[in-house]
């Protein structure tokens, strides 16, 4: 109950504290149940070759999909060539992309999946321990789609308080690694996984960005 209390007090002094800031220009096209009443669930390949195809010539400073481009290869498998190599093209014309993906737990402990190589963030400091560890990916996007693009982890806590609390780090295997909200802020800032340090303490906790 504390805890609760203390997350209103949070958000009211953040809400009187902020500076007012004009509204960045920020487009999301939001895939909704209307959406999937006229176009059943799972989208294809297609689908998002046509989303790029129509968002590209607006010249996005950057750009992230959610949710994680894999795509059932026994669905329209006769298209998918096709439509396939359309998407991976426009994945590489796209100058700043963040794939969306979810991490996870393996099914067996004893049993850990393959390690998955992905950004890690190397300047960070102080206990690690309050930031949620995953040991496996549960969802990314296909091989040949992310090869050129950074994970954006879209895990969201259950309980995501009055503020609408969003991480900017988690833990996969240990290694501190950025979330889809941090990983946009670092294109948008042009800077590398070395400009950025984050820092954990009782005192105080902050992600510094260049």
């Amino acid at each position: 109950r504390l805890a609760r209390l203390d997350e209103k007090w949070w958000a009211l002094v953040a809400k009187l504290g902020t500076p007012q800031k004009t509204a960045s220009k920020l487009t999301l096209v939001e895939i909704t149940g209307d959406t999937l009443s006229k176009h059943p669930w799972p989208w294809g390949p297609d689908d998002f070759a046509l989303f790029f195809h129509a968002v590209l010539p607006f010249q996005p400073a950057v750009l992230a999909v959610e949710p994680a481009l894999s795509f059932d290869r026994g669905v329209a498998v006769e298209k998918d060539p096709v439509f396939e190599k359309m998407l991976h093209d426009h994945v590489l014309q796209s100058p700043k992309l963040v794939l969306g993906g979810r991490l996870g737990w393996a099914s067996d402990p004893e049993a850990a999946p393959e390690l998955q190589p992905m950004p890690v963030l190397r300047k960070v400091r102080g206990d690690l321990t309050a930031v949620p560890n995953f040991t496996a990916v549960e969802s990314w996007a296909d091989e040949m789609l992310r090869l050129t693009t950074p994970p954006g982890w879209t895990n969201i806590p259950e309980r995501s308080g009055p503020r609408g609390w969003c991480p900017l780090v988690l833990r996969y295997r240990g290694q501190p690694v950025p979330a889809m909200v941090l990983q946009l802020a670092m294109h948008l800032e042009k800077v590398t996984l070395d400009e950025v340090e984050v820092a954990f303490g009782p005192q105080s906790s902050y992600v510094a960005i260049g």
